[in-house]
């Protein structure tokens, strides 16, 4: 899973302006990946029944900020590779053992299957529910910054 949040400006800027505002964006920055990293932790659903990975998509969620001539970007991922399955939910299929003769869950006796037709998952975009929140403060704060860099 993979998010991107891009913030641009052009014209209007002298040199040192221009100068002034990539600063405040990486000011930004610093502000804006560990509140948007904390956000997603919060609502990035965990097994309940807190197994062995419980938690482990939430602890891989990371960010990244990139400049570039006019702009930034911040990128938070996380590395897990089940990711898009749990935000965009998965269609109804079976499940065919790979290594084995049959599929088995439970205790010692059973059960066994040779297929399990799975009913698929509902999408969970925890992504949205904790970065729309987030918005307005994140361009409050870049709003006071780029107010700063240009008054100075």
């Amino acid at each position: 899973m993979t998010m991107a949040m891009t913030v641009s400006y052009s014209g209007g800027v002298s040199n040192l302006q221009a100068f002034n505002v990539q600063a405040a964006l990486s000011k930004w920055a610093s502000f804006a990946g560990p509140e948007g990293r904390a956000a997603l932790k919060s609502k990035c659903p965990v097994d309940a029944a807190g197994g062995p990975g419980a938690g482990r998509m939430r602890d891989s969620i990371t960010s990244t900020s990139d400049t570039f001539t006019g702009g930034m970007t911040i990128t938070y991922t996380a590395n897990v590779p089940y990711a898009k399955y749990v935000i965009n939910g998965t269609a109804p299929h079976d499940i065919y053992p790979k290594a084995a003769r049959a599929l088995h869950w439970g205790g010692a006796s059973g059960p066994f299957a040779s297929v399990v037709h799975h009913p698929g998952t509902r999408p969970n975009d925890f992504v949205e529910r904790a970065l729309v929140p987030l918005e307005p403060i994140l361009q409050e704060e870049l709003s006071l910054l780029i107010q700063e860099a240009l008054t100075e």
